[in-house]
Formats: structure tokens, sequence, C-alpha cells
């Protein structure tokens, strides 16, 4: 996978592009960044707790990913959508689901992204 553009990082990071994306690549929790649930970045944490390659996930949809979709799933993603465009910070415990089948415990937070006062994505 290529790393971000220039111009793709100054959007993730804006004003320190080379420190924050050396944080978000460094970082001990796993990461996804989305747009419309489109898997954009992912750390090398969450390749490791999910048992993707990075090239596995970019462009696809996250739910299909790693969400074991249950009706309980459903309605959780349903409510996540709603605060997210609400501008809301989000943290709960959930199970995911990994590349091999796996059913996990995680702790999920997730926080909007703005840009231009638009929601152009999540992280978590």
């Amino acid at each position: 996978m290529e790393k971000p553009s220039p111009e793709q990082t100054q959007i993730m990071f804006p004003g320190k592009p080379e420190l924050l994306e050396t944080i978000f690549q460094t970082a001990q929790e796993a990461i996804v960044v989305t747009r419309d649930r489109m898997v954009k970045y992912v750390n090398p944490e969450f390749t490791a707790l999910f048992g993707y390659t990075e090239d596995e996930v970019i462009d696809k949809n996250v739910d299909d990913l790693i969400w074991p979709m249950t009706s309980r799933a459903k309605a959780e993603l349903d409510q996540i959508g709603i605060k997210l465009n609400a501008g809301e910070r989000i943290e709960y415990e959930t199970v995911r689901r990994t590349k091999d089948g796996r059913l996990i415990h995680v702790l999920v937070r997730l926080s909007p992204i703005f840009f231009n006062d638009e929601l152009v994505g999540g992280y978590s």
C-alpha cells in the first residue's frame, strides 16, 4: 500500500503531518479511518489485531470486514451513524470478527472527522 500523498496527509494531520503520521503508525491501539464506511487508512495494530493486510482492507466496507452482523450489531450501527453525524464521540465494549472468523471482545472509541464543517469520516 502506498503511503498517503502529502495532500492526504495534510488533510489527515494538518500542521504537523510527519509527527502525526508517526503517532498514527506507532499507536498501540488499532486505528481505522473510514469515509462513508469505506476504509481509507489503518495502522499496523489494526492489521495485527484483525489479521488483514493493509491492501486487503483499503476501500472495503469496514462492516463487511469486522462486524459480526447480528440484529444487535445492526442496531448498534444505526446508533453509531446518528451519533457520529451529530459530532459525538462514542465509547463502548462490543464484539468484532477477525479475518479468520474468530469473535473478539474490543473496546471501541469512535470520533467523527470533520473537514470544512462536513463529516468526512470517522476513526476508531
